[in-house]
């Protein structure tokens, strides 16, 4: 029986290029399909799962503004920058936000949005990254397992920006 991947979204070698590209950089992520009305979650990594709480099937076709990760301690203000950065589709890192768990506890993170263009420079997915700071009792995340340093912006921008889309992304 074949493994599930974890994506909603037709088998396709560019998005199974993307969530390999990024599955080996231990990042905690989420990608979103820009064509779709609300920019629907169309893949989750494990990673995200683990660090959220939420299964796939949870995550999967809501918004990738994470509304469900937003609580009292989340503040308006990083609420409205992802927001913005998801309905623009533009690159933005919003850092500190205040996010919960599934079990409603807090813990703190980065979240970096990068749009990912077609061959014609339109955006056609958006992945956002999770660097998750600390819990709220400011007890540390523990490292990646194989003792990865967390990468910079710059570092996944570059990977998210060198794609080469397939045929089927070009505008129509």
């Amino acid at each position: 029986m074949p493994v599930k991947r974890g994506h909603f979204a037709p088998k396709n070698v560019y998005l199974d290029t993307i969530i390999r590209k990024f599955e080996g950089k231990n990042y905690k992520f989420i990608v979103a399909n820009v064509r779709n009305v609300g920019h629907k979650i169309i893949y989750c990594n494990e990673a995200f799962c683990s660090m959220t709480g939420f299964s796939r099937t949870e995550i999967l076709q809501h918004s990738c503004a994470c509304e469900f990760l937003w609580g009292l301690e989340t503040d308006e203000q990083h609420i409205r920058l992802v927001r913005d950065a998801t309905a623009t589709n533009s690159e933005s890192e919003i850092k500190d936000v205040h996010a919960y768990h599934k079990d409603g506890s807090v813990f703190v993170c980065n979240i970096l949005v990068t749009p990912i263009k077609n061959n014609e420079n339109d955006v056609v997915m958006l992945i956002l990254s999770f660097t998750n700071n600390h819990e709220r009792n400011g007890k540390q995340q523990a490292a990646p397992l194989n003792n990865q340093p967390v990468k910079t912006k710059t570092e996944f921008s570059s990977i998210a920006k060198n794609f080469k889309s397939p045929d089927w992304l070009k505008k129509r």
